[in-house]
């Protein structure tokens, strides 16, 4: 459900999920340390994106680089059940260059 609410002077978006748990859940047996890792991925993608990131601005320009990231984030977020579906390791790489993309 989707309602729009105004509120404070400003329009407020508000967003409800409504969780269902479908018959066909998958869990992942995953240890406390590959889980570690699942999580910390990004992060460790995002720290290298700071250091080069102004530097690709100036090369490729503030507008392609922020639409080439965000396209790429979203094909990768799109990936990422999958990955996790193959191997623990496929999601850790898809979230480090997420990170790499951020």
């Amino acid at each position: 459900m989707l309602e729009l609410r105004r509120g404070f002077g400003g329009l407020q978006l508000i967003l409800t999920v409504f969780f269902v748990q479908p018959d066909g859940v998958v869990t992942f047996d995953w240890t406390a340390q590959q889980q570690a890792y699942v999580l910390s991925g990004y992060f460790w993608g995002y720290s290298i994106s700071c250091l080069v990131g102004g530097t690709a601005a100036e090369f490729w320009g503030p507008r392609k680089l922020v639409f080439v990231t965000m396209l790429l984030i979203a094909i990768l977020t799109i990936l990422s059940p999958q990955a996790a579906r193959i191997h623990y390791m496929a999601l850790v790489a898809v979230r480090f260059v997420s990170g790499l993309a951020a």
